[in-house]
Parts: C-alpha cells; sequence; structure tokens
C-alpha cells in the first residue's frame, strides 16, 4: 500500500506529527496540468482542521491552489472512529 496510508500508525503520525513530504513528481505534474488550464479540486480523508497547514504546505511546496474537500472530524462525535478506521475502507 503505497505512502503507509494502510498503516494506521504510520498514518496518523504522517498526518499529526510529522511535517507533509511532496510526493515525487507530484508538483511538476500538476503544475504541468495547471499550466495547461487544469483546475484543482482536492480530496481527502484528512479533517478539515488541517486545511490550513495542508494550504501553506502546497503553496512552498509549488503545488497549484485549488479547492479543498476534507473529512468532517470532531472528536465529541462517533465519526472519530470512523477517521480511525482503516484506509483500506476508505481508498481503493
Amino acid at each position: 500500500c503505497p505512502f503507509q496510508v494502510c498503516d494506521r500508525h504510520a498514518m496518523l503520525a504522517n498526518t499529526f506529527l510529522r511535517e507533509f513530504q511532496p510526493v515525487e513528481g507530484m508538483t511538476d505534474l500538476y503544475q504541468r496540468w495547471a499550466d495547461q488550464g487544469a483546475a484543482f479540486h482536492y480530496v481527502s480523508s484528512s479533517p478539515w482542521q488541517l486545511q490550513p497547514d495542508i494550504q501553506v504546505f502546497f503553496e512552498q511546496a509549488g503545488v497549484p491552489m485549488g479547492s479543498f474537500h476534507l473529512r468532517d472530524f470532531d472528536v465529541r462525535s462517533r465519526r472519530l472512529f470512523a477517521f480511525l478506521r482503516p484506509a483500506t475502507r476508505t481508498k481503493p
């Protein structure tokens, strides 16, 4: 499983404890698409509370800006447990 999204502990550490890292080649590819007129809409299982950090990371990495669609996350909700479900249940 790429990028450790199938390993719950690694995924949580990468999301909340470590600096974000770009996927090799992604910035260049997305920038070429943007230069050709592509618009971007980013969909992620990340909690919406991370959107400002993700946006700063994208700006610093040179990833084209776009809209974000992130997961609703509330520690008081049962959805917390859905967030902790293995990524294989939310990612094909």
